[in-house]
């Protein structure tokens, strides 16, 4: 997931930037009860066709309704659903709407029209269709022509209809958690013809505003920023993550047990519940909230321990068990070592993304390799200057 947060990241300064060349659609998808929903002869389907050795155990498996016993006594019998207990869950959620993504293109390039140009509609010169998709199970990021936005959705909700899931609209009483953004080339005059502003789009999802935030796979950032260096959108989440840490810990105190609340402060409540923020913001996290979440834990073991840790016992905290320490990690010093792991790890499926990107106009693969690039040298040379200091 983080290497579709990096790449997405990518994708979205270019575009808060104005650095791309022509007008960009990029859709956030995610379905209404989405493994709960799915019919269970589209997964015995899909699974037949593309994994034939587990298709067998899968028909047993759906030979007969499951039973679901409510709180009153009643049984409800349930014959759809790629349940999330299931250890083939997520295989078989994904498998389903690959095959649904894969229906969809086909679709659209059947039913596209053609432009002035005799050239059908969302095709480009090579043949490609001009949608990029990638997904995370159910949760799927889509980059586009603003005009293709409207045919896209349609034919994407007719057939997630065939398999029996939705991504809900405001017409049915559902909340809706599709986003759309529209990103323009610095200087672009917004015009009334980009096809996308249609009432099926604006039932189905939220239209998102230059300055708003945008919400990746439980990563947030962008929105309007003053400093360059930090994201006002992460810096406000990662507070209100210390926020719920913070008062995790004021639980554990109730405890009465030193020994217990500090196996359970070390190894369930330290920076590592944070790490993923760390990992894919950290580089853009500020100096208060980073070193907010060490003076809470430090004080929060000040009350464990019954008494004022001093700086040198606070350090050698921090250290790790097998060097005598605690392992209470402090996030201002795992911050940027986090985030540039992350990029490193990330780089290929992210580079990946980039090349599918490529055959929507207005994205060019240098121009998204150089944001990643550019974000982690900056991140690597914040973190070699500390290095210098110390």
């Amino acid at each position: 997931s983080e290497a579709l947060v990096r790449a997405r990241h990518a994708v979205e300064e270019a575009g808060r930037r104005g650095e791309i060349t022509s007008a960009i659609a990029i859709l956030d998808l995610d379905l209404k009860n989405a493994f709960g929903s799915l019919e269970w002869p589209d997964i015995y389907r899909v699974m037949k066709e593309q994994l034939t050795g587990l298709s067998e155990w899968e028909r047993w498996c759906q030979h007969k309704p499951s039973f679901m016993q409510t709180s009153d006594g009643n049984k409800l019998s349930s014959n759809r659903g790629a349940e999330q207990g299931d250890p083939l869950g997520p295989l078989k959620m994904s498998m389903v709407l690959g095959d649904v993504m894969e229906r969809t293109r086909v679709r659209l390039r059947r039913e596209l029209g053609e432009g002035k140009d005799g050239r059908k509609l969302g095709i480009n010169e090579e043949g490609d269709l001009e949608i990029s998709d990638v997904w995370y199970i159910d949760d799927g990021q889509v980059v586009l022509e603003p005009k293709l936005v409207h045919p896209f959705l349609v034919i994407l909700d007719e057939e997630l209809g065939a398999v029996g899931a939705s991504r809900g609209s405001r017409k049915a009483g559902d909340g809706i958690k599709s986003m759309l953004r529209i990103h323009r080339p610095k200087g672009a005059m917004v015009v009334d013809d980009e096809g996308w502003d249609t009432p099926h789009v604006r039932d189905t999802c939220e239209l998102l505003e230059e300055g708003d935030p945008t919400k990746i796979l439980g990563a947030k950032f962008g929105g309007l920023v003053r400093d360059e260096a930090r994201d006002s959108s992460a810096n406000v989440e990662f507070g209100e993550m210390l926020a719920k840490v913070k008062n995790l810990h004021i639980e554990l105190d109730t405890i009465e047990d030193p020994a217990t609340e500090l196996v359970l402060k070390r190894r369930c409540a330290d920076v590592c519940k944070a790490v993923y923020q760390l990992r894919t913001m950290g580089d853009k996290l500020s100096e208060e909230n980073l070193t907010g979440y060490d003076d809470m834990l430090k004080l929060s073991l000040d009350r464990t321990l019954g008494g004022d840790v001093e700086e040198n016992g606070w350090s050698q905290a921090a250290i790790g068990v097998q060097c005598g320490g605690l392992g209470m990690r402090r996030a201002m010093k795992v911050a940027l070592p986090a985030v540039i792991a992350s990029r490193t790890a990330a780089w290929p499926i992210a580079a990946e993304v980039f090349q599918k990107n490529c055959v929507v106009q207005g994205l060019t693969f240098v121009m998204q390799i150089s944001k990643y690039e550019e974000r982690t040298e900056e991140a690597m040379g914040k973190m070699m200057q500390e290095l210098d200091e110390t």
